[in-house]
């Protein structure tokens, strides 16, 4: 059953917006009187260009049509219909690795915003979940289309159907159905108030937002928009009890990004920040390797952001995905570790243990890949190369005899033997 905009219950909604790759021109910002915030915890609105680096580039491809949504007053979600998402600090200058969601396979459509939730298409069913309420299962209204005119958001999904404003939204354990013939003309985006109101539209480049008593109403913008914008995101302050814009986010025709963003007063990491996440996520594997000391992630820098950033099995993701450490660290632990070694110089690692100056190092195989692959493969990436093994000769014993290796997995003393032979006859 329908319900109209009237007593629609004000709720803790985030919103987003689709990208094109259509050509187009840049847009231009005109100045305007700034946000009133704290001057005690802000540095006061920011406009830049967000450029992706190369790597983020290479993991989400921002030429795809794409959504995005705050997750906070400086961060920004994004995320691809086939499962990828990848996010954005503002206050850090920092992108995360891309995660691909293991659900990307069950729905046609399915856009994962990660902590915000996620909304998702098959050919008869809807899913939805916004932030931590539960998922919700419902038909697939037929007017809902696959490339919805005014995109999908967490728990939420909208589209105009000729005279007829339409919107999906999670409501506790059921999916709700809201139908209006009254919205803004012009209106080419409307999506969900994180706070302080129902929804917003954009329309003739300008912003209404809709009140709790069903009335659309003009607010103003903190930045002038040309009239060829492409989408907006934008962000309320959560304990207003009117609407008040503190960040907003801009996506111009040709795909260019502009975030306007009211920056916590954050410093960059520091090395006690680094210590902290790696006593929890590395030195329990790499208990020898030096990860306790500075030099170590500065003789490993280019491999460790690498590797931080990867999320393909090939590339040797660390943490290894699949494992416990892998599944609890966080896109902020990752941001925290790239960010600071974005920071310090690379240096060069030095001498190797017993390895002789004319090694070569090559893959393993036989009976030493296959142990090596059962037991120390899932913690040591780099333990398919002969350089793992004959540069640890003397550590991997001691640690396998002691029983300190492999980390929470019982090894058979037939098992332990015959690693401990081969490693020694190498």
């Amino acid at each position: 059953m329908y319900k109209s905009w009237q007593g629609l219950s004000l709720s803790l909604l985030t919103l987003s917006l689709s990208c094109s790759s259509q050509k187009g021109p840049r847009i231009s910002i005109a100045p305007k009187a700034p946000l009133k915030l704290p001057s005690a915890d802000y540095t006061g609105p920011q406009l830049s260009d967000l450029l992706p680096d190369e790597a983020s580039q290479q993991s989400f491809d921002f030429t795809k049509p794409y959504e995005a949504v705050f997750s906070s007053e400086a961060k920004v979600v994004f995320a691809h219909g086939d499962g990828r998402s990848i996010t954005y600090d503002a206050a850090l200058k920092a992108w995360s690795s891309s995660v691909l969601s293991p659900r990307r396979g069950e729905y046609d459509v399915y856009y994962d915003f990660l902590d915000q939730g996620h909304v998702g298409l098959s050919a008869s069913e809807l899913t939805l979940r916004r932030q931590a309420g539960p998922t919700v299962l419902s038909d697939r209204p037929p007017e809902l289309t696959n490339e919805s005119p005014i995109g999908f958001n967490p728990g939420f999904a909208g589209v105009l159907d000729k005279t007829v404003l339409m919107t999906v939204r999670a409501d506790g354990v059921a999916a709700k159905v809201y139908k209006s013939e009254s919205f803004p003309a012009a209106t080419k985006q409307v999506a969900p108030c994180n706070a302080a109101c129902l929804l917003w539209a954009l329309a003739d480049n300008e912003l209404r937002i809709l009140e709790p008593d069903g009335t659309w109403r003009k607010i103003a913008l903190p930045i002038a928009l040309e009239p060829d914008v492409k989408r907006i995101a934008l962000y309320f302050q959560p304990d207003a009890k009117t609407p008040v814009l503190k960040s907003m986010l801009t996506v111009a025709n040709s795909g260019a990004i502009k975030i306007y963003v009211n920056v916590p007063l954050r410093a960059l990491p520091t090395w006690e920040d680094v210590k902290l996440i790696s006593e929890r996520f590395c030195v329990s594997c790499h208990l020898d390797d030096g990860f306790e000391n500075p030099e170590t992630w500065s003789a490993l820098k280019i491999s460790l952001i690498s590797r931080l950033k990867a999320t393909a099995k090939a590339d040797s993701p660390m943490p290894p995905p699949e494992t416990l450490l892998g599944k609890e660290m966080s896109l902020a632990d990752k941001t925290v570790l790239i960010t600071w070694l974005g920071t310090i110089a690379a240096t060069t690692r030095g001498s190797l243990g017993n390895v002789p100056g004319d090694f070569v190092d090559k893959a393993i195989d036989g009976e030493l890949k296959v142990v090596g692959d059962k037991y120390c493969l899932s913690c040591h990436a780099d333990a398919n190369r002969l350089l793992f093994w004959k540069s640890k000769q003397g550590d991997i014993g001691t640690r396998v005899t002691s029983g300190s290796m492999p980390k929470n997995t019982m090894m058979p003393d037939a098992d332990k033997k015959k690693l401990l032979d081969l490693v020694k006859a190498l």
